[in-house]
């Protein structure tokens, strides 16, 4: 069996790919160096998301180029800003939702987290009792430290 799922080295679904585009496509409208954009690879997704998945699935993905955009900054200075492609962008959605789903459960659920913005908790008021007598370290929790 030549073509079956034996020969994929990375558990990445037709359907993760899919999902991914479905949020990349409703986000921002920027090109990267390709020149590709939402509506043209709307227009054909399977002529360019079968190809992503194939690659992403297979471990042989490699993003291309960014893009550089120069932006303001304050006192007339500017950055630099690396636009990636719109496919790249999918293939990283990809991978976030993948080592987000692996590595999540492994956090300390009372940590004040980074994100998303709408769950994060005020300050004092996020304290709970069960931290008494441990300290919080990054996202893990340390018990009997204190």
């Amino acid at each position: 069996m030549i073509f079956g799922r034996e020969t994929r080295t990375q558990a990445i679904s037709r359907e993760q790919v899919w999902q991914a585009w479905k949020r990349i496509r409703q986000g921002g409208q920027a090109t990267g160096v390709d020149g590709l954009s939402i509506a043209v690879i709307a227009s054909q997704p399977r002529k360019y998301l079968y190809p992503l998945w194939n690659r992403l699935s297979s471990g042989s993905y490699f993003p291309p180029a960014v893009r550089e955009v120069e932006i303001p900054k304050g006192a007339g200075k500017t950055r630099k800003l690396g636009i990636p492609t719109i496919l790249d962008r999918v293939a990283q959605e990809v991978i976030r939702e993948e080592l987000e789903g692996k590595t999540e459960p492994h956090f300390f659920t009372g940590f004040l987290r980074v994100s998303p913005p709408q769950e994060r908790p005020s300050g004092v008021g996020a304290v709970c009792p069960e931290l008494l007598g441990t300290v919080v370290c990054g996202r893990y929790r340390h018990q009997g430290l204190l």
